[in-house]
């Protein structure tokens, strides 16, 4: 028997405006719930005739239910909009981090292994995602990440493939989207890879890539030739082991990436790191990465320009005492290119 029921939300304010169907997300109080919501509103006038591509939506979000999925409380029709109601989480997204700048190492492989086990139910129910992207990972109230927004999933055919392509974040659009317009869930491993390059480099640097990109061969050229994002650019604590998974998951060609969410996730449990190296690159003029150690004395590296130079210092417990044993880390005077090189020998040394 067909019901009808009545559903009524307060909306509070604008947390955030949704991309490519004129959508706004709202912080909400749900009297029925009883307590604050996040409600997905689009305009009916905008949505013509694609009202069910609305509601598809929440359907892929209901079918993919799983610890790292933002759950949809329900969907339905106001006289002006339709709309989805999900929870709210204060944590906010990942975009939100990053914008303060890289993570940690630590951090970066939980976060990873939690999109993709995510992913791999949205996988096992039939989609591929296509919109991985930081302000698409949100944190729940016990800080796991969660796979929210599924505007720009598609169905995988019978063949394992989706050809009816969105339209996707151009610096996000594998290689391969641009040839062929057809992709498989190795599309999503390459935007998880993207994610990881992004949350152990920081944002400054992945900006400062997509204008030079756009000022010389072109970001669609640069991406279909593997040269955007730059694969040999990672910041210097970054170890050897996440570069080359992070690599592989990169690859121009979706049959060399790992082939699946799992086989991602499994390759970045195998990641041992030996300290959780934290690095800030608030100040222009300095980059600085400080490391807890249990039962020893904590670790912090420096690197400071002066006058067009730069000089690396390595200290115990901040800058009163230098490191034991660690003098020739200390170098002056370099030049860049020489004191990155130095700095990742100073990270391998002091692991």
């Amino acid at each position: 028997m067909k019901q009808v029921a009545t559903l009524e939300y307060t909306k509070n304010k604008q947390i955030g405006a949704g991309q490519g169907m004129n959508s706004i997300v709202y912080l909400a109080n749900d009297p029925q719930l009883g307590g604050e919501i996040a409600v997905k509103e689009v305009p009916l006038p905008s949505l013509r005739k694609t009202l069910s591509a609305f509601f598809t939506e929440a359907q892929r979000m209901f079918a993919g239910k799983h610890p790292n999925v933002v759950p949809v409380h329900y969907a339905g029709t106001t006289l002006t909009d339709v709309c989805i109601a999900m929870p709210f989480y204060a944590r906010g997204s990942l975009q939100t981090l990053l914008n303060a700048g890289p993570l940690g190492l630590k951090d970066t492989l939980r976060i990873g292994q939690e999109v993709l086990a995510g992913l791999a139910q949205v996988h096992r129910v039939g989609f591929v995602h296509l919109d991985v992207k930081p302000s698409n990972v949100l944190f729940d109230n016990q800080n796991v990440a969660r796979v929210a927004d599924f505007g720009q999933s598609r169905q995988v055919s019978s063949a394992g493939v989706v050809s009816s392509l969105p339209r996707m974040y151009g610096p996000c659009i594998p290689p391969e989207a641009f040839k062929t317009q057809v992709v498989t869930v190795t599309a999503d491993v390459y935007q998880v890879g993207l994610l990881l390059y992004r949350i152990i480099n920081g944002d400054a640097d992945w900006g400062t890539q997509i204008s030079t990109s756009m000022a010389a061969a072109g970001l669609r050229t640069d991406i279909e030739r593997g040269r955007f994002p730059n694969r040999q650019r990672f910041l210097p604590h970054v170890p050897d082991r996440l570069r080359r998974v992070v690599r592989k998951a990169l690859r121009k060609n979706p049959r060399e990436r790992f082939q699946s969410a799992t086989e991602f996730a499994d390759a970045l449990g195998r990641i041992a790191i030996d300290l959780d190296w934290q690095c800030s690159l608030q100040d222009p003029s300095k980059r600085s990465w400080y490391a807890a150690r249990e039962n020893q004395s904590n670790l912090v590296v420096v690197e400071t320009r002066v006058a067009g130079r730069i000089n690396v210092e390595v200290y115990t417990d901040g800058p009163q005492r230098r490191a034991k044993g660690r003098q020739d880390l200390w170098k002056r005077g370099l030049n860049e290119p020489d004191s990155n090189k130095h700095l990742e020998t100073v990270f391998k040394r002091l692991a």
